[in-house]
């Protein structure tokens, strides 16, 4: 909570110039002469968003304005605005992605952008990810975007940008296929020998990335670092918990077994082993887990079948 506290207002701050930049439909426009950068994926295959209307900033204010209001509620912080403010502008924004840049026929948003200078259309992998992410659309049209991060015809994000892809998936329960994307791309970095984690390796792999320049120990491409502890071993601070207590809700994929250690303190961890038959969950004293059903889970060492967490039934 202190941390949120001394950090809400100047995320509130920023937000506020953003408020500034929108246009009559409420959409982050156009401002010329700047640099309009997303990801790295877009450049290295010609494409430029400079002087063109895109979703995907515009999906990240929705984002942005929906989690300070859900950040401050959680953590008791006072925001300078009322958040019914916000919340307004959020939706505002959001009705206008899918009236400026959905598109009903293909079920993809499509974005406005200069492909070696001459202007196109173009859907991207990243643009539907986050419009899923910041809840863009209704019901159905959050369905066909989320088919839409299985389609291989998408421009793929380079490896930074795939967090918010894996998070996407994990949240529609495409813990399968964020597996198979953490094999193919970050496989490949662990196949090459190297300790680190490469700025690129989707369009362009290590060193030999960006004319011979590519960074090859980039935190920005560690999304599995966070993806697997979150959704594999299923630990995420649970709401109301002041972090003593975490959600616990465990996914296999297609593995065979998983196991990890979070660490809280230099002698308190909790320790995670799954197997396709039962759970271990090892919880240090004054911490809990919150099952599915809202069972509680108090401190010590619990055995549970995946009945206890598809069901919410404790053996």
């Amino acid at each position: 909570s202190e941390t949120v506290g001394e950090l809400l207002p100047k995320a509130e701050h920023l937000l506020e110039h953003f408020n500034t930049l929108l246009d009559d439909e409420g959409l982050i426009g156009i401002t010329p002469g700047i640099w309009n950068f997303i990801d790295w994926s877009f450049e290295l295959n010609g494409y430029s968003f400079n002087n063109c209307r895109e979703s995907m900033v515009n999906s990240l204010y929705v984002l942005a304005l929906r989690t300070i209001v859900a950040l401050a509620k959680q953590s008791g912080c006072r925001l300078k605005r009322n958040p019914e403010f916000h919340l307004a502008q959020s939706e505002r924004t959001a009705e206008a992605i899918v009236e400026r840049f959905y598109s009903p026929e293909t079920g993809l948003l499509i974005d406005d952008v200069l492909f070696h200078s001459e202007k196109k259309q173009l859907p991207s992998l990243i643009a539907q990810a986050l419009a899923l992410l910041a809840g863009i659309g209704d019901a159905a049209i959050q369905e066909k975007l989320k088919i839409s991060l299985a389609d291989e015809s998408l421009l793929k994000p380079e490896l930074y940008l795939y967090s918010f892809v894996l998070q996407a998936m994990a949240r529609r329960g495409m813990i399968r296929e964020a597996l198979a994307v953490i094999r193919r791309y970050w496989g490949r970095i662990l196949d090459s020998g190297y300790p680190t984690i490469f700025e690129a390796g989707v369009h362009q792999f290590g060193k030999e990335a960006f004319g011979g320049a590519g960074s090859m120990c980039h935190g920005f491409a560690t999304a599995p670092a966070a993806f697997l502890p979150e959704n594999i071993l299923g630990l995420t601070p649970a709401v109301g918990g002041n972090g003593k207590r975490f959600a616990f809700r465990p996914a296999l994929g297609d593995l065979e077994w998983a196991e990890g250690e979070l660490n809280l303190s230099a002698d308190a961890a909790v320790q995670v082993r799954l197997t396709g038959k039962e759970i271990r969950l090892t919880l240090p004293e004054e911490y809990s887990a919150e099952l599915p059903d809202g069972r509680i889970l108090q401190a010590g060492t619990h055995q549970l079948g995946w009945q206890d967490i598809n069901r919410g039934i404790i053996s």
